[in-house]
């Protein structure tokens, strides 16, 4: 078992965060899956997913939060490769809940439930150099290898397809071999997975606290129907994509309806929101992540700031 030499959950004392959580009214909050694995053996290593510890997590940092500020508003620093479908969901949800506007901020990689989380800002923020989101295709463990669930429900597309026009006697050899092999059992778990990554997705973009989808600019007319937007992006970020390792940068995930911004090329954007300037709090976020990313962790590193008032004093509820 790991020995827990930093804790998952803890107060971060720093002032130049504690300056933005401040001025901006804002709760900060992260959850950093470090790049280092723990090792557990000479031959096993174990890395950050999100799982029950990051629900339980969250759930104490906004009771924190909450006892100490009466603030609705919410800066969200993620980076995760993901974990749970269900955790990924239920932290979504509570925090969706808790505050009535995030900012999400992904300053490097947002993917897979990581992805599903960030889906609950405002506005997501990112480097339009490097930072990154993924499909929300499930993985589904199949005959011993890890699998996209879409890849599962293609392939057995496509076998059977081939014997549409094709009587199974008239069929090559190799091919009756597959579709022997295909079991309708796992096929129907896998359309049963992404219709419920689908409906976890949809639940997220629709909440009433979530304005990111179909928001008036010029590249979504401000008369297009916010459940089609909703709906467009939900099936994109599910089904449309090839793979799960498949990278959707910031312009992409904009162009598929969701709010993201990049933080340099969309200051002045930004700015117009913040009391800070645009580019000084992402410089303080990726230092934020920058102290965590690579310091050795089985769990994700979930650390918070409260603002205080104009006395430097937490206000109590």
């Amino acid at each position: 078992m790991q020995k827990r030499d930093v804790p998952i959950l803890a107060e971060e004392n720093d002032k130049k965060l504690q300056e933005i959580a401040n001025s901006e009214k804002s709760a900060l909050l992260t959850i950093i899956a470090p790049y280092q694995p723990v090792q557990i053996t000479p031959s096993k290593t174990i890395s950050a997913q999100i799982s029950f510890d990051e629900e339980f997590g969250i759930r104490k940092a906004i009771n924190i939060i909450k006892s100490k500020s009466s603030c609705n508003k919410l800066f969200l620093l993620i980076n995760s490769p993901g974990g749970w479908v269900q955790s990924s969901y239920m932290i979504a949800h509570a925090l969706q809940e808790s505050f009535n506007e995030i900012y999400v901020f992904i300053p490097h990689v947002a993917a897979s439930g990581a992805t599903l989380i960030s889906l609950i800002g405002s506005k997501i923020i990112m480097d339009g150099l490097m930072s990154r989101m993924s499909p929300l295709d499930p993985q589904f463990d199949y005959m011993g290898k890890t699998t996209s669930v879409n890849t599962i429900i293609r392939s057995f597309t496509g076998v059977t397809s081939f014997f549409e026009d094709l009587h199974e006697t008239d069929a090559p050899y190799p091919f009756k071999v597959l579709a022997d092999k295909c079991d309708p059992v796992v096929l129907q778990e896998c359309l049963d997975t992404i219709e419920l990554m689908s409906m976890y997705a949809m639940n997220v973009l629709a909440h009433k606290n979530n304005t990111h989808v179909g928001y008036d600019d010029e590249n979504t007319p401000a008369d297009e129907d916010l459940e089609k937007v909703q709906r467009m992006v939900m099936q994109f970020l599910s089904l449309e994509y090839p793979l799960h390792e498949y990278v959707i940068l910031q312009e992409e995930a904009r162009e598929i309806g969701l709010e993201t911004y990049d933080y340099s090329k969309d200051k002045d954007i930004l700015d117009k929101g913040f009391e800070f300037e645009t580019e000084i709090i992402w410089e303080r976020m990726v230092n934020w992540f920058d102290k965590y990313k690579n310091e050795p962790s089985a769990y994700h590193f979930i650390r918070y700031v409260v603002p205080q008032d104009e006395n430097g004093e937490e206000k109590s509820i």
